[in-house]
Parts: structure tokens; sequence; C-alpha cells
């Protein structure tokens, strides 16, 4: 059996790593809205304000994902930045580690934002160690406006 686990890349490792990180999260920054840079992610990691986290297996990096801590007004989330991962990557095996550092950072829940794709992909193939599942709550959506600038 082949033992698949997500590490926490510690802080001082991400500046070494940056190829390896950039390869699996550069290209979530081409499909959004530009509401983030690569850069700031990056940033935050730094100073510890976003976790890096590698998906492993047997020893070797299958892919990356980025989340952070939110603390809103009622409760506090682990939101999912970004996740690139191989092809043929099966990230459902990994999530179990995101859950343990949720709950452990006393989240109510593990949130995201995603193209209208990922609702089939998370309701098929995500699930707690509980049998927990997403529910689409509902997407970001956004219009920007054109005007003259003055």
């Amino acid at each position: 059996m082949r033992t698949k686990e997500l590490v926490l890349i510690p802080t001082k490792d991400i500046l070494r790593l940056l190829p390896l990180i950039n390869k699996h999260t550069d290209k979530a920054f081409h499909t959004g809205s530009g509401e983030s840079t690569y850069e700031s992610l990056i940033g935050k990691a730094l100073t510890g304000d976003a976790q890096v986290w590698a998906l492993m297996e047997e020893g070797k990096c299958y892919g990356i994902c980025t989340t952070e801590l939110m603390t809103y007004h009622n409760y506090r989330c682990l939101h999912l930045i970004t996740l690139g991962a191989d092809p043929d990557t099966a990230y459902g095996e990994f999530h179990y580690g995101l859950e343990e550092f949720a709950k452990h950072h006393g989240c109510k829940d593990i949130q995201f934002w995603g193209r209208p794709g990922w609702s089939k992909t998370i309701g098929k193939n995500i699930t707690g160690k509980n049998d927990e599942k997403y529910k689409e709550t509902y997407r970001v959506f956004s219009m920007e406006l054109e005007y003259e600038q003055i």
C-alpha cells in the first residue's frame, strides 16, 4: 500500500522550494479574476499568513495546495486558495490532512471558491473522515464595470 500524505511545508523552506510551488500554483492565477497574485501568496506564506502543502506519496511530490485561516465575526474557516497536482493525482486521498489542520485551529469548515466544474468533481470525489461532503452554498461571480477614469 502506498502512503499518501499532505505535508505542511515549513516557512523556512518556502524560498528553496519556489520552483516546485510555482509549478503547481502558477496556473491558478491565470484562471481567476486577479483577486490575488502568486507573489502575494508567497509573501503570505513567508510571514505565516498562508500555508503551503505538498501532496506526497512515497517521498515524491505530486502537487501543491495553499490555504489560509480566515476569521469571520462568528466563526473561523480554512480557505483553500489553490490546488494544483500532476495528472491522475487523486486529491481526495490527501484531503484528510486539511481536515485535521482545520480542526486543530478551531475551524468550522473548509471553504474554497472555484469554477462551476469544481461542483461535479468535489461532489463525487471528496468526502471527510466522517463522510462529510462539500455543499455548494454559492458561487462567486464578478462583473467588471467599464467607465472612464477621471
